[in-house]
C-alpha cells in the first residue's frame, strides 16, 4: 500500500506546516505501508524536543528534530527530485529523522527501531546552524536500529553527521552519498562525518554499507566507533560483520577509518586527496581490515 504525503514546496514559511504533515503520516502509517515524498524541494522546522509519541508524553530528546520515528516506515521519494530541507538555528543541531530511546530514557529502555525503510530522496540541511556543537544536528539520528535499510539518499551539509546509525543489526546502506557533513564542527571535534556508525550495545551488531561515497566531510568520510568510548551502558563484547565494501571517499579529514574501532572490513574501497590521511584508526582501534 502506498500513501502520498502532502507537502508544499519551495516555501520556508510552510515548513511548520511540512513538519506537521509528514509526522502525523509516520504516525498513522500501517506495516507495509510506503510513504510516497513528491517532487520539490520541501522546508521543514524543529518540532522540538519534548514530543508527544504514540500518546505518551516522552522524557525530553537529547537533540532537537523534525521527525521522530516508529517501526515499519517506509520513506520513499522521486531520487534527486526530492529534497528534504530543515531549517532553523538550534542550541545544538537539527536532526531531520531522529530514534534515540536509549539515550533520552537515560540508558535504561534498549527499544530498537525495526523495519524502516528510507529510499530515492536526498537531505540539504544548508540553512540550518548550531550555537554549540555537540554530534547532534543528522540526516539520521538513530540509535539502536534493527533490520532497517537506506537505498539512494542524498545528505548535504548537515551540522553533524550525515548518515549517523548507532548499534545497528542487519542493516544495510546502499548507493547513498554524503557531502560537506559536519559543518557545525571542527577538525577535532567528534562526528562530523558523512557515514559514522556507533556500536556497542549487542553483540548482534551488524552493518553493511555498498557502493557509497563520501566528500568533503569535516571528519570521516566512513567510521566506526565504540561507544564504549564515552558511556559504561555499551558492554558488549563483541560484534557481527561491520563491513564497507565498493566505497569511494574524497576531501574528508580522514577518508576511512574510526575511533576505537574493530574488525571492521573495508573491501575495494577508494580514497583520494584527504585533507589529513586516507585511512586513520585511532583511541585503541585494532584488527580493522583493509583489502
Amino acid at each position: 500500500m502506498s500513501l502520498l504525503v502532502e507537502l508544499i514546496a519551495d516555501d520556508p514559511s510552510h515548513a511548520a506546516l511540512n513538519t506537521r504533515h509528514l509526522q502525523e503520516a509516520v504516525d498513522n502509517a500501517a506495516a507495509r505501508t510506503e510513504l510516497v515524498l513528491p517532487k520539490g524541494r520541501f522546508y521543514f522546522a524543529s518540532a522540538g524536543k519534548a514530543c508527544d509519541y504514540w500518546d505518551v508524553r516522552r522524557q525530553q530528546t537529547i537533540a532537537e528534530h523534525v521527525i521522530l520515528l516508529h517501526d515499519g516506515v517506509t520513506i520513499i521519494g522521486h531520487g534527486r527530485d526530492t529534497v528534504l530541507c530543515p531549517v532553523g538555528d538550534t542550541d545544538e543541531g537539527l536532526d531531520m529523522f531522529y530514534f534515540n530511546a536509549f539515550l533520552d530514557s537515560g540508558f535504561r529502555r534498549r527499544e530498537y527501531l525495526k523495519d524502516c525503510h528510507f529510499r530515492d530522496f536526498a537531505i540539504d540541511s544548508q540553512k540550518t546552524s548550531c550555537r554549540r556543537y555537540t554530534t547532534a544536528g543528522k540526516g539520521f539520528m538513530l540509535n539502536l536500529c534493527q533490520d532497517c535499510t537506506w537505498e539512494n539518499i542524498q545528505i548535504y551539509r548537515t551540522d553533524g553527521t550525515g548518515f549517523g546509525m548507532d548499534c545497528t543489526i542487519h542493516c544495510r546502506i546502499a548507493n547513498c552519498y554524503a557531502e560537506g557533513c559536519g559543518k557545525g564542527a571542527i577538525d577535532q571535534s567528534d562526528g562530523g562525518s558523512g557515514f559514522g556508525i556507533g556500536y556497542g550495545v549487542s553483540d548482534e551488531e551488524s552493518m553493511e554499507i555498498t557502493s557509497c561515497e563520501a566528500v568533503r566531510n569535516r571528519k570521516f568520510g566512513f567510521f566506526f566507533e565504540n561507544q564504549a568510548r564515552f558511556n559504561q551502558a555499551y558492554g558488549a563484547v563483541s560484534h557481527g560483520d561491520f563491513l564497507v565494501r565498493d566505497c569511494l571517499a574524497s576531501g574528508n579529514l580522514y577518508n576511512f577509518g574510526g575511533m576505537l574501532s574493530e574488525q571492521v572490513v573495508y573491501e575495494n574501497c577508494r580514497g583520494t586527496s584527504p585533507r589529513e590521511k586516507d585511512y586513520f584508526f585511532g583511541d585503541r582501534s585494532r584488527d580493522n581490515v583493509i583489502r
